[in-house]
C-alpha cells in the first residue's frame, strides 16, 4: 500500500499539470521546486534585516518569514529552518491601513485603465483575511483583477499612478506589487476554494519566472519566492478539500 505522503503528492503533482495546460510557457513543477529550495537558502543566509521591500511590499524580513511558514504548509520544506526570521508586522495596523487604502480608491476600483492601483495585492489580502471585510467590494475587487490577468494576460499589473505622492519608479517596485497580487489571489483561492483565482496566481508566477531565474538576493527575489510558496500551498489545500468532498460524497 502506498503511503499517505506519496499519494498525497501524487495527487498535488496531477493538479498543478490539470492546470499547467491552460498556460503558455508553463514552468516545470521539478524546476520551479529546486529553484525555490535553492534560492531561499541564498536568502536566508543572506543578512536582509537592512533591506525594505519597495513599494507597499511590506519588510523583506517579515516576507520572508511568511514565505518559510507557507513552504512548510505546501510540503515545499519539512520544517521552518532554524535560521527563519520572526514575524514583524501587525496585522491590525496592515488592517487599518488597508481600510483607509480601499476607501481612497477613485471609484472603489483596483484597476483603473487597464492597470492596477498600487498596494492592491498586499491591502486587497488583508481585506479578505477578515471575516467583517469580506464584503462585496472584495468579492469585486478580486473578480475585476481576475478579469484584468485574463485578458490582458503578459501585459497585466501594470501600476497606475493616480495615487500621488506614492513612488512607484523603478523595474524592482512594479515587480513586487506583481507578486504581493499573485500572493493575495492565491490565498483568496484558499479562502474562498475558487480554483479560477489560483489558476490566476499561476499563470502570473510561470510569466515572471524567466525573469527571476538568475537575479541576486533582494526584495524582489524574496517576494517572488513567498508567491511561489502561497500558490503550492493553495493547490495542497485545495486538492485536499476535493479529496474531503469526494470521500463523503
Amino acid at each position: 500500500m502506498r503511503r499517505e505522503g506519496d499519494m498525497i503528492h501524487t495527487a498535488i503533482g496531477a493538479i498543478l499539470c490539470w492546470f499547467a495546460r491552460s498556460l503558455d510557457d508553463a514552468t516545470p513543477e521539478v524546476l520551479l521546486h529546486s529553484f525555490f529550495r535553492r534560492r531561499l537558502a541564498d536568502c536566508l543566509a543572506t543578512d536582509l534585516s537592512s533591506r525594505q521591500g519597495a513599494g507597499r511590499g511590506g519588510s523583506v524580513q517579515h516576507v520572508l518569514w511568511e514565505t518559510t511558514v507557507a513552504a512548510v504548509g505546501a510540503g515545499l520544506l519539512d520544517k521552518l529552518p532554524a535560521d527563519c526570521p520572526s514575524r514583524f508586522e501587525s496585522a491590525t495596523d496592515l488592517l487599518h491601513d488597508a481600510r483607509d487604502w480601499a476607501e481612497r480608491l477613485p471609484d472603489s476600483k483596483v484597476v483603473i485603465r487597464g492597470a492596477i492601483m498600487p498596494g492592491t495585492g498586499r491591502y486587497l489580502d488583508a481585506l479578505s483575511a477578515d471575516a467583517l471585510d469580506s464584503s462585496e467590494f472584495v468579492k469585486g475587487a478580486f473578480e475585476s483583477l481576475l478579469r484584468h490577468v485574463e485578458i490582458r494576460r503578459r501585459r497585466s499589473l501594470n501600476l497606475d499612478q493616480h495615487d500621488t505622492g506614492y513612488d512607484i519608479s523603478g523595474h524592482v517596485d512594479r515587480w513586487i506589487e506583481r507578486h504581493c497580487v499573485a500572493v493575495a489571489l492565491s490565498r483568496y483561492a484558499t479562502r474562498t476554494g475558487d480554483v479560477r483565482f489560483l489558476n490566476a496566481s499561476l499563470k502570473l508566477n510561470d510569466w515572471a519566472f524567466p525573469s527571476h531565474r538568475k537575479i541576486a538576493v533582494s526584495p524582489r527575489l524574496v517576494h517572488f519566492l513567498r508567491s511561489i510558496a502561497e500558490q503550492e500551498r493553495a493547490a495542497r489545500t485545495l486538492l485536499w478539500e476535493m479529496e474531503v468532498k469526494r470521500c463523503c460524497a
